[in-house]
């Protein structure tokens, strides 16, 4: 006796994707440009482009500029740690000098607000010399530094950073002669959401 073969499957209803007030499709929309909100400021994992300037004085005979720019990461709750590339310029005793080199540096983020937060930092970096700084120095030098600042909401997702900090520059005893030098650092920036 044959076995008949089973029905048919009825057709699968698709519902349509929502639409929009004009009647596009909604995927057509995220197609043409909503772009994803950066994260609150100070959460966890999230990232932040930093370019900032910087005036270094030893309140005797040596001034500093420089400026940097790098990248932020919240490795916790108001907690960054940022990465710089550097460039400036020293005046100084004997030969000047141009700089270059990378700092690394811890921000906590002590006091946060929606608007505005106060952090403590620690960092530490590699400087470049194109003459030895101090004079007398050598043209290879390490730069720990520590302080405090300041952010304020000055637009959607950008941050104004202010802050003070102790900077050392010292060659840490590679080379023969090792003077060192410390100085008082003022540093301004803007800091962006990504």
């Amino acid at each position: 006796m044959p076995i008949d073969p089973p029905p048919p499957a009825p057709p699968s209803v698709v519902a349509p994707a929502p639409a929009s007030a004009d009647g596009a499709p909604a995927d057509a929309l995220s197609l043409l440009g909503e772009r994803a909100v950066p994260a609150e400021f100070g959460a966890k994992d999230s990232w932040r482009l930093n370019v900032e300037g910087e005036w270094i004085g030893d309140f005797e005979d040596a001034n500093q500029a420089q400026a940097r720019i790098g990248a932020s990461w919240f490795f916790a709750r108001n907690a960054e740690l940022a990465l710089y590339g550097t460039g400036g310029y020293v005046w100084q005793p004997g030969e000047d000098a141009g700089t270059y080199g990378l700092d690394l540096e811890i921000r906590w983020h002590f006091l946060a607000r929606e608007d505005w937060s106060l952090f403590a930092s620690v960092g530490g970096g590699v400087m470049g010399s194109t003459s030895p700084v101090p004079d007398g120095g050598s043209p290879f030098n390490f730069t720990p530094s520590l302080g405090g600042g300041a952010t304020l909401e000055v637009a959607e997702n950008t941050r104004l950073y202010v802050s003070a900090r102790w900077y050392h520059v010292s060659n840490a005893g590679t080379y023969a002669n090792n003077p060192g030098r410390n100085g008082l650092g003022l540093w301004i920036g803007l800091s962006f959401g990504l």
